[in-house]
């Protein structure tokens, strides 16, 4: 799948699809299938210009983010949400998720009884 200029949308429902995005052609994102992950993990680092990672299932994933500033929205069980480089924002929504801030700038947001939830910072962070 090749995007182009302005916003792009990319459903990914097996791992050999192919996102090919160029730099600065507007706020891209990857949609991930329910089952994809089954407990696997997908990483945004093979997609240098994508800016979002959606992840629309109820297994268990290893969501990780690139070197830009990354919005990542993890699943309906417990997930591992990643960041990386930038300030990225990161929402688990339901299971006992685990977020890694290494940003001061990382946001994270939990809905309400959205489960137990761990962040693990090597940077000054403020939950609230």
């Amino acid at each position: 799948m090749r995007g182009g200029a302005g916003d792009d949308s990319y459903v990914i429902d097996t791992l050999l699809d192919n996102v090919i995005e160029t730099a600065d052609g507007g706020r891209d994102r990857i949609v991930l299938g329910g089952s994809l992950l089954a407990g696997g993990s997908f990483s945004l680092a093979d997609y240098a210009n994508v800016e979002e990672l959606h992840f629309h299932g109820q297994a268990t994933g290893r969501l990780t983010g690139n070197s830009l500033d990354n919005m990542i929205f993890g699943g309906m069980a417990a997930d591992m949400i990643d960041g990386t480089l930038g300030a990225d924002a990161m929402l688990g929504f339901t299971g006992n998720d685990i977020y890694t801030v290494d940003n001061a700038g990382d946001r994270v947001t939990e809905i309400e009884n959205g489960g137990f939830d761990t962040v693990l910072s090597s940077v000054s962070f403020t939950l609230g």
